[in-house]
């Protein structure tokens, strides 16, 4: 039995952030302070081709108890490519779209986690290089794809496109994870709501377990609700044999400060097996207990319900739990 100092804990983290190291209205200190004013825990600075803020940044974030690692935003002609946790910097320049894989292979070796960012944002003459592009072929090495990007997600087309390929990767087999970034550049207008990204760790939130829980797939992207999830003893990321298996549910309220304007309030939660709607049951406000009977592939959650002026909304999405023979 675990220790209770040593249960399942959830922190607010951000993904995909930038300053005016590369394009960005903030310098390193107003991001860090704007970080901690949102009530982040974690926070990953992603500039575009370079990491020069960052030794500035994990001093500030230190001070501030802001778990952070290194990172960067590969940023080309064909795509933008989210480098977390590398050991050192991978040259970028010789990228092209049939040769991506041997440089994501180049990032691994370096330690480094692979995401793609916003795969479908308006590419030329709008923003060059923001449509992704490359020709992946091997996305066993890619971690994670961006389907929330910016804030306001709800509204965004490009949304529902970067889903659509997130979840026809996994009907595929492959263990690949959905990401939110706000890629944050600036303050943005009080009308604008976040995403937010909580990752699941035991005990508390460091550098390693930071990269432990992404490297998982031990993280869940809302727009306000929290989610508390386990099949038995398992939480997202995790690998169950089939079976007959009792799952445990709890949809929560949100607990940041910035998601109250928008008064996100979740009212259903499906659950997705091997790309199928399983279940779609209304939430109540005790923990719902249920049997999932499971075959091979994966088993995800998503909570849906009101947000703004709009009722019928895609609030929080899970990553999977993987299901083997």
């Amino acid at each position: 039995m675990k220790r209770k100092e040593d249960s399942m804990k959830q922190y607010a983290v951000e993904l995909h952030s930038h300053t005016n190291h590369s394009d960005a209205h903030f310098t390193v200190a107003e991001l860090c302070q704007e970080a901690s004013n949102f009530g982040y825990d974690g926070l990953i600075l992603t500039d575009h081709n370079t990491a020069s803020g960052y030794p500035e940044f994990k001093k500030l974030a230190d001070e501030k108890g802001l778990v952070t690692m290194r990172g960067i935003e590969w940023t080309t002609y064909f795509g933008h490519m989210l480098v977390h946790g590398a050991d050192y910097l991978v040259d970028w320049r010789d990228a092209q779209p049939t040769t991506i894989d041997y440089h994501i292979q180049e990032v691994k070796n370096a330690g480094g986690l692979v995401g793609i960012a916003h795969p479908y944002a308006i590419g030329s003459p709008m923003c060059t290089g923001c449509h992704w592009s490359f020709e992946v072929e091997n996305w066993k090495n890619v971690d994670y794809i961006e389907i929330w990007n910016e804030v306001c997600p709800d509204e965004s087309l490009s949304s529902w496109e970067a889903y659509a390929r997130w979840t026809h990767l996994l009907d595929q087999g492959y263990r690949i994870s959905a990401s939110a970034g706000r890629d944050w550049h600036r303050l943005e207008g009080l009308d604008k709501n976040p995403a937010v990204t909580y990752i699941e760790t035991v005990g508390q939130l460091t550098p390693t377990s930071f990269r432990q829980a992404l490297e998982k797939g031990a993280f869940y992207l809302t727009l306000g609700p929290k989610l508390d999830w386990q099949i038995g003893s398992h939480h997202m990321g995790d690998t169950i044999p089939t079976g007959i298996y009792v799952t445990n549910i709890q949809a929560k309220p949100f607990d940041l400060p910035a998601f109250a304007p928008f008064n996100p309030r979740a009212n259903r939660v499906k659950i997705i097996h091997n790309g199928e709607v399983y279940l779609d049951i209304p939430i109540t406000e005790e923990k719902i207990t249920l049997s999932l009977h499971l075959q091979p592939g994966y088993v995800r959650l998503e909570l849906w319900g009101a947000i703004k002026d709009k009722t019928n909304e895609l609030l929080l999405v899970s990553n999977p739990i993987y299901i083997e023979k």
